[in-house]
């Protein structure tokens, strides 16, 4: 998934099953829960969220992102 976000804003990311990891693929300063993240946003642009099934099964998720 790709977000526009600007410098200074919060990212809250969120997934429904722990048989997917998901990270953010520009720099920022994140701190990682379970099947989330937050991350402060250093300055303005589009940021990349990657998903990845970590299962051998199909795995049917909800995914929740924020922008504060």
């Amino acid at each position: 998934y790709v977000v526009g976000a600007a410098g200074g804003q919060k990212l809250a990311v969120s997934v429904s099953s722990d048989k997917v990891s998901l990270r953010l693929l520009e720099d920022a300063k994140v701190t990682e829960g379970i099947n989330n993240f937050l991350a402060m946003l250093p300055k303005n642009g589009d940021y990349t969220i990657e998903l990845e099934n970590i299962s051998d099964a199909v795995a049917e998720i909800t995914v929740n992102i924020k922008i504060e």
